[in-house]
C-alpha cells in the first residue's frame, strides 16, 4: 500500500513539473522562438508575448512548423525606420539658388520583415522637437524649406516621437543643409530716360536739374547677392577739370525711388558738356567693379 502511495505521488509530482520546466518558451511540446528582435515576456498565457528591440514591433506568432516532434512558433515582427528623402552621398542636402523653399521631407518607412513589403510615408506627424539655432530652416510638419536666405551652411537635429517602436524619441543628427553662394562675376551699366522726365533723350545723357534711371545688368543673372552700390569717381569739365570727392555732390548725386529704381540726380550747377563717370560696386564682393560709365550733360 504504501509502495502505491509513493509511486502516486512521484506521477502527481511529474505531472505539474512539466509546465515548470517547459518555461517561458514553452507549452507542453509547442515551442516558441522570439528569435533576435525581441525576448520573451513571462506570463500565463498559453502563447507568451515578446518584447520587442527598439525599432521592431511584435506582430504575433506564426504557423507552427513541426520539428524534432515539436511545434515551434517563431515570432513576427515589422521594423520602422525614419531617414529624409533626397541624395545623402554628398553627406549635405543643397537648396538651390532662385529657389524660396526646396522641399525635404522625413520619411518613415515599415517593413514586414516575414514578407519584406514595405510602406514609406511622410505625413506621419510625429515630429516632435527641431533643433535649428540658426532660424534659417523652416519647417511645416514634417517638411524642411529653405528661407529666403541666399546663402547658408547650417547643421540641425530632430526628435521623433513613436512609442509604438522605440521607448525614446528618435532622434536624427548632423543634418546639414547648405546653399551656397553664386557670386557676381561681372557688372554692366547704362543711363535711361526717365519716362516721367520729358523730353526724350538719347542713352547715357542728363540735363540738368533732371534725372536719368541707372540700369544694371549683373552676370550671371541668377547670382545671390547682385545689389551694388554706386558712386561717382568724377565728374570733368571742359574735357580737361576733373571735380572729386564730396565736391562733386553740388552739380549730381545717387538717388533711389522706393528700392526700385537707382537715379542720377544732377543740380542747376551742372553745365552742359560735363560728363559725369559712374560705377558700380556689389556690395557681396566688392572686388566686382563695373566698368566706368560716361553720363553726358545735354
Amino acid at each position: 500500500m504504501k509502495k502505491r502511495i509513493a509511486i502516486a505521488g512521484m506521477l502527481i509530482i511529474m505531472v505539474l513539473a512539466v509546465p515548470f520546466l517547459a518555461g517561458c518558451n514553452s507549452n507542453s511540446n509547442n515551442i516558441f522562438d522570439p528569435g533576435e528582435h525581441g525576448v520573451l515576456v513571462e506570463t500565463i498565457s498559453p502563447t507568451p508575448h515578446v518584447k520587442a528591440n527598439e525599432g521592431y514591433r511584435f506582430l504575433g506568432w506564426g504557423e507552427p512548423i513541426r520539428e524534432s516532434g515539436n511545434n515551434i512558433f517563431y515570432a513576427q515582427y515589422e521594423k520602422r525606420e525614419y531617414f529624409l528623402d533626397g541624395d545623402l552621398s554628398l553627406g549635405y542636402f543643397e537648396f538651390a539658388q532662385g529657389v524660396f523653399a526646396s522641399d525635404i521631407r522625413v520619411r518613415r518607412k515599415t517593413t514586414n520583415l516575414q514578407t519584406n513589403e514595405y510602406i514609406i510615408d511622410a505625413g506621419f506627424g510625429h515630429l516632435i522637437n527641431v533643433v535649428d539655432p540658426s532660424g534659417i530652416i523652416g519647417v511645416g510638419g514634417t517638411q524642411f524649406g529653405a528661407s529666403s536666405e541666399r546663402e547658408f551652411d547650417v547643421t540641425i537635429s530632430i526628435e521623433i516621437a513613436d512609442t509604438a517602436f522605440f521607448s525614446q524619441p528618435v532622434v536624427i543628427e548632423n543634418i546639414r543643409f547648405i546653399k551656397n553662394r553664386i557670386p557676381v562675376e561681372s557688372i554692366t551699366l547704362s543711363a535711361w530716360q526717365d519716362f516721367m522726365d520729358p523730353p526724350v533723350q538719347a542713352e547715357n545723357t542728363v540735363r540738368a536739374g533732371a534725372r536719368r534711371i541707372i540700369q544694371v545688368h549683373w552676370e550671371p543673372s541668377n547670382s545671390s547677392f547682385p545689389e551694388c552700390r554706386f558712386e561717382i569717381v568724377e565728374l570733368i569739365r571742359g574735357g580737361t577739370t576733373s571735380v572729386t570727392g564730396e565736391a562733386v555732390d553740388e552739380f549730381a548725386s545717387f538717388s533711389q525711388n522706393d528700392d526700385v529704381f537707382t537715379y542720377i540726380q544732377t543740380t542747376e550747377q551742372i553745365e552742359v558738356g560735363d560728363t559725369i563717370r559712374v560705377r558700380a560696386i556689389n556690395n557681396r564682393d566688392p572686388d566686382v567693379v563695373s566698368q566706368i560709365l560716361s553720363i553726358t550733360v545735354v
